[in-house]
């Protein structure tokens, strides 16, 4: 419940001076649309410490999911001037009729670990009871070859509201491959045996071009100007890199391009200097661009590939498959991509279909539905088919209308996510949005009203 992966925050850490973008995803079982509200909190980084929502922009946030569906809701925080690191995010979901459900995400990332180095991360712990409680530590170990110690693991009397530090140390074997994006260890503290929070320590390198509550292939540290791009038309296409750490850091991006779709080789034709050498300072935020001249216009994916100049972290790879379409009042959409095999192998790909946000009314499917057979060095076509209906009564017109202004609300579009698997890994994704510009027909519904005279 303290590293819920449907809460996203971005950036994190925080970078002084810059806003926060908070989120959060919500699936909702029943067969009924419902209305969530969402009521986003902040606190230090540590355990027990007291939660605000001071600086949450707009809060608490109403987000409509619909029957057997997923959405998403969005706010901004402004945290105090100077301020920066790590914090923690609590979420509170009230649904009426049930009681409310909370769940956070308090990780630690951003350190610059070494391998055979151990490394020590002071954060506090308090007492959120009204009573004097003994605070008891625990470890939960996900890489066993790591050294882990508490110290200390016992806070003994400890006063309500009061605040005292522990120490973790945490040391990579030797020779250990860094920044593989996994847990570390999760930290738990109790009073008296009930649980009172915990942090997850992660595995992320300092420069993190990945966002956890992001899809690999939906990223939006990744941007493309102008898109989609036109054959011969110079577009730049950047991304956001950020220290996190407090040493300066050195890294290679390489850019490059494919058509829109999964597996397919990527290319560096038209890019002037895919190939770019970064330094960061401690905390220092920088956009790297490089000029593009597409060699075909449409849709297109692009991809980053980030490596430390060390060689201490695993290499990054970041992708931007997204094709942004204007909503339709009603109607059928067809879109396509290719899904190419690049191995010498007959592959079977699994086709996986997500939504966000989008109407129990609306049908989404794929051609095929299920799976695709592809013999080696082939590809092959997977149609994703968005039919959304037209409303037949006032009511039903009325209820869009509500939907609509509550995800406009909630900062939410219609989005589907395509994913494709082999042997039950992902090779590959794509996105698509519609964008929330919908022009209503409302002179079809104005009611007719007739004055006796």
């Amino acid at each position: 419940m303290y590293a819920e992966s449907e809460i996203g925050v971005d950036p994190y850490p925080i970078v002084p001076g810059q806003p926060v973008h908070l989120s959060v995803e919500v699936f909702n079982p029943t067969e009924h649309d419902q209305v969530v509200t969402v009521t986003f909190n902040v606190a230090h980084f540590g355990i027990g410490l007291p939660f605000t929502t001071t600086g949450i922009i707009h809060n608490p946030v109403h987000i409509f999911v619909p029957a057997h569906g997923a959405a998403r809701g969005h706010t901004a925080w402004e945290p105090p001037p100077g301020q920066h690191g790590k914090f923690c995010v609590q979420v509170e979901l009230e649904v009426e009729g049930h009681e409310p459900v909370w769940s956070q995400r308090n990780i630690d990332v951003g350190e610059p670990l070494e391998p055979g180095v151990g490394h020590s991360l002071i954060f506090e712990v308090g007492n959120p009871r009204d009573y004097p409680v003994t605070v008891t530590l625990g470890l939960i170990p996900h890489r066993p070859d790591w050294g882990l110690e508490l110290s200390p693991d016992v806070l003994s009397n400890m006063m309500p509201r009061e605040v005292r530090p522990v120490t973790l140390t945490v040391t990579p074997p030797p020779g250990a491959q860094l920044g593989t994006g996994e847990p570390i260890v999760d930290v738990e503290a109790f009073a008296h045996g009930e649980l009172i929070g915990g942090f997850r320590k992660m595995d992320i390198p300092p420069i993190p071009l990945h966002k956890p509550h992001e899809k690999g292939y939906a990223e939006s540290e990744i941007s493309i100007d102008p898109y989609p791009p036109q054959q011969g038309q110079p577009s730049q296409i950047s991304t956001v890199v950020y220290n996190s750490s407090g040493v300066t850091m050195t890294v290679k991006l390489e850019f490059g391009w494919a058509d829109f779709g999964m597996g397919i080789p990527f290319s560096t034709t038209g890019i002037m200097t895919p190939t770019r050498w970064v330094t960061l300072t401690p905390g220092m935020t920088d956009t790297v661009t490089v000029t593009w001249i597409p060699v075909q216009s449409g849709h297109q994916c692009i991809r980053v590939l980030l490596s430390d100049f060390a060689g201490w972290y695993e290499p990054q790879e970041s992708q931007r498959n997204v094709d942004v379409e204007e909503r339709t009042f009603c109607g059928t959409n067809v879109f396509s991509f290719t899904v190419y095999n690049d191995s010498p192998f007959t592959a079977t790909v699994d086709i996986g279909l997500i939504t966000f946000n989008v109407p129990a009314g609306w049908e989404v499917t794929t051609i095929p539905s299920d799976t695709l057979e592809l013999a080696p060095f082939t590809s092959g076509v997977v149609m994703v088919v968005v039919k959304i209906p037209c409303p037949s009564t006032p009511s039903d017109m009325l209820g869009l209308q509500e939907m609509h202004v509550l995800q406009q609300e909630a900062g939410s579009v219609p989005t589907v996510d395509v994913e494709g698997y082999v042997a039950g890994d992902l090779v590959g994704g794509i996105e698509l949005r519609f964008s929330s510009d919908v022009e209503w027909p409302h002179a079809i519904y104005l009611p007719v009203i007739m004055r006796e005279n």
